[in-house]
Order: C-alpha cells, then structure tokens, then sequence
C-alpha cells in the first residue's frame, strides 16, 4: 500500500494515508507485514471506506481491517476487492473497500494490516585485508528491494529475520553452509530478529535502495590458520574425480578476527549477510573470497574465512577395528592420526578442530591425545599446533567408542 491510497466515505473521496502513518516489518525472503492506520470523521449508520492502489503483489486472504481496543467499534457489513472496471485503464493494483455500520458519529481510526510478497532486504559487507592481514577496512550496508507495485513513503520500517534463518553463529573454524537466501514458504518471523531501521524517506516501486550501515577506517585485525577435519579422512585411493573434482583433503584457511567496538568503528548489531573479501598485494587489489558473515553483537567478537593457505596440508587417518585395533566386550577403540606439513618460509601456529566420532556415533570418550586440546561448547576438539617447514607435525587421539 503506497502513498496514493484514498478513502471513500458516503461517495467522497479523501486522502487516507498522511506522512509516518504506514507501519513495515519486512522480512529476508520476500515477505512483509503492512499496517496503515488513518483516523476519519464517520457519520452514523452505513458508510463506505474504499483503499485505493493496495500493491499487486498483496496476499488478499490477510487482508485485515481494525480499530483500537476500547469504545464500542463499528460493525464490518461487507468486505470486498475492486480492480479497474475497464481493461484499457492503467493497473493501479487492488482496492479493498469495506461497508461499515457506525453506531455513532464522530472520529474513528482504522488500520489496514495485510501480508505482501515483492519487500525483501539484506545485508551485504566488504573487507579490505592488508598484505601482511593484520589490519583491514570494513563496511556495509543494507539493501531494500521492493517488488511489490505499490510505493511506500515515509514508511517506519522494522526488519526480521524468518524463522528458518535464525541459526546458531558458526561455530570457531567452521563456514557456514547457509547463505542468507530465500527462507521456506508459509515461515514467519523471529521476534528475537527484529531490528528498526530508520533513515528511509520513500520506497518507490520496483527498485532497490542501498543504506550504509558501517564505514570504518583500516583496524587492527588477528590472523589466524585454522582447518577443521570434521569427517574428513583422506585416502589415497580415492582420485579428485571420486570425489566430484575437489581435493580429497582438509584444507588451512586464513582466518581474521576482529573486535565489533566502537573503537573499531563498528559497535552495533551486525546481521548475518554476504562478505566479500579483497586483498591489498604488491601487484594491487585482489578478490580473497566470498563468505557468510554471522550475526555479530555488539561487543562480540566477528570472525572472517579469508583465503586457503596451499603451503600447509593436512591429512587425515582412521584406524579402526579391523586394521589391528583391539574390540573388547563389543566396544570400539579408534585411533585418528592428523598430519601437518609446511613449504612456507617459517614456522605457524594452526588450529585444527575434529569431532571425536565414529559411524555416526557421539559422545566418546577421549584418551591417548598426543596434543593438549579444549572441548567447545559444540562437542568439537580445538588443538593448536606449531608447524614447521620440512617436517611432519603429526596430532594422535584415541576414541573409545
């Protein structure tokens, strides 16, 4: 519903919609909810309110009139759609008029609540990395697309999150496997992901608008290699083609942390959207990598998958029952063996995360670690290992299964 919506009572046409009036909580997949209140002198008995222009993209079975609690309200005598009664006029979407029966005279508020398809929004980030990756420049910024039809002034503006969405952050040394898309039809939204959103004076139709939400200066970022073998044997026997043309290897990845502070330009909440990553070099600017950034509260530390390392490998074995491995009374004993190697010009610190498991099976018992390591909250072991070029650096542990 846009600004050209008009009210008519007893056949006179009246402006309906004044400035502030339109209410939006929009969603990231592609739905909104609308409310537009307008407050009119109504006669008593029976009396036509019409709204003109409704977006054509509006879910018609949601559409709702109401007036505030309190008071004796008027009685609804009939609902119904409109749309141009001749084909050749322009398509200005739908009306919806409404029979009201007042018990008195006098000024009423009404408030038009519907559902509408076509208001989506994201969050989008870039991060410029210093050469050595201890200090980089970051911003962002909101993007608000709307495909509806119907134009929106004014309007105050909430943004959610649908329910499918809302994930845990990923956990240390993982990338998360959701991109911010489209979430599953009939999804509301998350109460806890409401955000306002202030600085939009109109959203025309068809068209996406960009709000800059950081803009920092270069700060001081920790870099950091961390490679999670979750899963992840590798076997020789299996060429790139088995499996469907990636490297049959855990691989290092460059990761960088920094704090979401004031001090650092940032400070506020920063929801989960698309990072792209470039890099200054001798030769210039370069592209890194695309990633996901997790939801970052203020305060919280952010954390952002850069580029992989190729002068560091990783390997990993699985010993198990079978392969000279003792089974007693049934239980199972497992040894997993991650192998390091370097060709960079001095020695690293890598963190390698594992999940102790085995066939599918959680929660055993860990003995035998060659490495001092710590549990995270998400079951996973975190070890951190100095690596140095020209020699294996090998991490063992056995799992009682």
């Amino acid at each position: 519903m846009g600004a050209k919506i008009m009210a008519v009572l007893l056949g006179v046409s009246v402006c309906l919609a004044a400035a502030g009036e339109t209410r939006l909580v929009i969603g990231d997949g592609g739905l909104a909810l609308a409310q537009t209140t307008c407050t009119r002198q109504v006669a008593a008995g029976v009396s036509n309110l019409l709204f003109a222009s409704l977006p054509r993209q509006v879910q018609t079975e949601s559409l709702t009139l109401s007036e505030p609690a309190g008071g004796t309200a008027a009685k609804i005598v009939s609902l119904k759609l409109t749309r141009p009664e001749k084909a050749e006029e322009p398509d200005t979407g739908l009306g919806f008029q409404c029979t009201l029966d007042s018990p008195a005279a006098g000024e009423r508020s009404f408030t038009l609540t519907y559902l509408v398809n076509g208001l989506s929004w994201q969050a989008d980030y870039n991060a410029f990395l210093s050469a050595d990756r201890k200090s980089a420049r970051f911003e962002g910024w909101f993007s608000l697309s709307n495909q509806t039809g119907g134009q929106y002034d004014k309007p105050a503006i909430t943004l959610a999150r649908s329910s499918a969405d809302m994930q845990q952050a990923c956990p240390p040394g993982m990338q998360s496997c959701m991109v911010p898309g489209r979430p599953a039809a009939g999804t509301g939204f998350a109460n806890s992901s409401l955000m306002p959103l202030e600085g939009v004076e109109t959203l025309p139709p068809y068209t996406t608008i960009r709000l800059p939400m950081i803009s920092t200066a270069m700060v001081a970022v920790d870099p950091c290699l961390q490679c999670d073998v979750t899963g992840r044997e590798y076997r020789e026997e299996y060429p790139p083609e088995y499996m469907g043309g990636q490297p049959n290897a855990p691989a290092v990845w460059w990761w960088i942390e920094v704090d979401n502070s004031l001090e650092n330009g940032m400070g506020k909440l920063l929801p989960k959207g698309t990072l792209r990553v470039f890099q200054q070099l001798d030769q210039g600017m370069t592209y890194a990598n695309t990633t996901v950034l997790d939801t970052a509260q203020p305060g919280q530390k952010m954390r952002v998958r850069v580029a992989p390392e190729l002068g560091i490998t990783v390997k990993k074995k699985t010993k198990q029952p079978g392969d000279g491995m003792r089974q007693d009374g049934g239980s199972r004993t497992v040894v997993q063996t991650i192998t390091l190697t370097s060709t960079l010009d001095g020695p690293r610190e890598v963190r390698v995360f594992d999940r102790p498991e085995y066939g599918g099976r959680r929660n055993a018992a860990i003995s035998d670690a060659s490495d001092l390591y710590k549990t995270l909250d998400d079951g996973r072991l975190e070890f951190r290992v100095e690596v140095t070029p020209g020699t294996e650096r090998v991490i063992t542990y056995t799992i009682a299964m």
